[in-house]
């Protein structure tokens, strides 16, 4: 009984997503957001990977909540033979939390935790 009330206040939570680093390269099909994957108290160190279109979302998100250049003058990028590079250190800045639900597409993988 204890464990099904303790489902249902998890699901009533809304999993968010404090963003710390976004990473991509001109020849993937996916991009990889480092952050803290948060349920009411709890917080993990998380990964997700999404598309470029959820990524869009992300960055559009983001440049709401602050300001929209200082996030790509944030953008770093490496030119190597096999492409283009590209990293997105967020740690700096404030109110980088998504909530999960706002990616309007399902996620292409499960949410990754790592402790």
């Amino acid at each position: 009984m204890i464990t099904l009330m303790k489902n249902n206040l998890c699901k009533k939570k809304m999993k968010t997503l404090s963003i710390e680093e976004i990473t991509f390269s001109t020849n993937a099909k996916t991009a990889t957001c480092y952050g803290r994957l948060n349920l009411g108290h709890l917080s993990v160190s998380s990964k997700i990977h999404i598309d470029f279109h959820q990524l869009n979302i992300i960055l559009n998100k983001l440049g709401l909540k602050g300001n929209l250049e200082a996030i790509y003058n944030s953008l770093n990028e490496i030119e190597t033979p096999e492409g283009t590079y590209y990293s997105l250190k967020l740690l700096n800045q404030t109110n980088q939390s998504i909530p999960l639900s706002e990616l309007k597409q399902e996620l292409k993988t499960p949410l990754r935790i790592s402790a």
